[in-house]
């Protein structure tokens, strides 16, 4: 086995991402760092790549010495580095490459005796033409929902039934209760009459996803006591009574640190896959692709350390441009976070959450949204002549600078970006 063997193994894993379907994206920058690879073997005569080489290669790319090849690893650029490598140590070694299989070995977090009313579930799935992706997503969802039935809630109900020496009998559920009772009918079906659920069902429609996912984003991780803990779902839910708040924090809270800690899985507010996917998915614009827009909800308050978590898991080769829609965003702290993490801060134009005037100039580029003109939906040409003037200024500072109109109604957008690219002249460089 030779450098042209190295060379094919690379080749190997380059085709298996395409049959699979991966995106031009995704394949040059596996691309990428498979030829570096190969070049890191040929240029110490090896032919072969033990896990030693690869931890040794990875350290070498990105500056950290993992401990093991398949060691959990949270760092975005070891593990763009870590997944071909390891695919092309497979084929390397003779074995299939296997795009879809996991660099970590997947744990099923599935309770066991839930197991089964989870294969039906994704079974039903895929009954239904989903996606094979979206199956993939939501079995990881519905294993991790039943893991915390099975510590928090369907424990909890089962105990209950067998204290009061129930036989058969009817099930209601509302909202989480009625997961509970869903996940309870579908381990013990021999004890359940009929069963009703209330604001809930098997699949969460995306505007309640939405709903829900917002307010959990809003919700603390951790309180230093009970108190703080009730004053919290107090200005959370201001129509329940001090009983039912004290209930909710007693049930959905647990002791940890010294504080209380709430007792659902903190995945559901992670967003590492999704993060994934899109920036997986935008790499199919290639040379078009511009900075990606993250446009936060109306008046959803400052939230410094939550931002600093997420700019954080951005790849530094897909730069961020944040469009802030509340005041409280716009301080110091807040423009810090971006000018470290390499993103910019959006200026939005027109309609009723438009970017203060003093608003600062944050990041290395800058980022333009056009929403609404000053005298309707389209902007005047006096307008987009004045913005040429501004843009101008700024690409002349050496900046890029990025433009997106908004306001599609009656094909304003597409009218307006044309007549600022004449204002603008050759500097102009059409991304769609």
């Amino acid at each position: 086995m030779g450098e042209a063997d190295v060379r094919a193994a690379a080749g190997c894993v380059l085709a298996a991402l395409r049959e699979a379907g991966r995106s031009e994206g995704t394949i040059r920058r596996h691309q990428v760092v498979l030829d570096r690879f190969a070049a890191f073997l040929a240029g110490r005569g090896l032919n072969s790549a033990s896990d030693q080489v690869c931890l040794d290669f990875i350290a070498s790319q990105t500056g950290t010495r993992l401990g093991a090849l398949r060691e959990p690893v949270r760092d975005r650029d070891v593990q763009a580095v870590r997944r071909p490598v390891v695919l092309m140590a497979d084929a390397l070694a003779g074995r299939a490459v296997v795009i879809d299989q996991p660099v970590i070995p997947a744990k099923d977090g599935c309770p066991a005796r839930f197991r089964a009313l989870r294969d039906d579930y994704v079974a039903s799935c895929r009954a239904r033409g989903n996606a094979e992706a979206t199956v993939a997503t939501k079995d990881k969802a519905v294993s991790r929902f039943l893991g915390y039935l099975d510590e928090a809630g369907a424990g909890d109900l089962a105990a209950l039934i067998d204290a009061v020496e129930l036989g058969h009998f009817s099930l209601v559920g509302l909202s989480m209760g009625g997961r509970v009772a869903i996940a309870f009918a579908g381990a013990h079906p021999g004890r359940v009459d009929s069963l009703v659920v209330v604001d809930i069902g098997p699949d969460i429609a995306p505007a309640g996803r939405l709903r829900v996912g917002t307010l959990m984003a809003h919700t603390p991780e951790r309180f230093d006591d009970f108190a703080a803990a009730v004053a919290w779902a107090r200005a959370a839910n201001p129509r329940y009574t001090e009983t039912m708040l004290r209930h909710r924090v007693t049930h959905g809270t647990r002791p940890a640190n010294g504080g209380l800690v709430w007792k659902y899985d903190r995945a559901i507010r992670d967003i590492d896959e999704a993060l994934d996917r899109f920036i997986d998915a935008a790499g199919g614009l290639g040379e078009r692709r511009g900075p990606c827009l993250y446009q936060l909800p109306p008046h959803w308050r400052a939230d410094p350390s939550r931002l600093e978590q997420f700019v954080a898991r951005l790849p530094r080769q897909t730069p961020g441009a944040f469009e802030f829609r509340d005041p409280s965003w716009y301080r110091p702290e807040v423009a810090r976070i971006l000018e470290d993490g390499g993103c910019a801060l959006v200026t939005a134009v027109g309609g009723s959450l438009s970017s203060p005037p003093d608003a600062p100039q944050v990041g290395p580029f800058d980022y333009v949204r056009f929403h609404h003109g000053a005298h309707g939906i389209g902007f005047s040409r006096a307008e987009l002549e004045h913005w040429a003037q501004r843009l101008t200024a700024s690409a002349g500072d050496a900046r890029d600078v990025y433009v997106y109109f908004n306001n599609d109604p009656e094909g304003h957008a597409v009218a307006d970006a044309r007549t600022l690219g004449e204002l603008l002249g050759p500097a102009t460089v059409p991304l769609a």
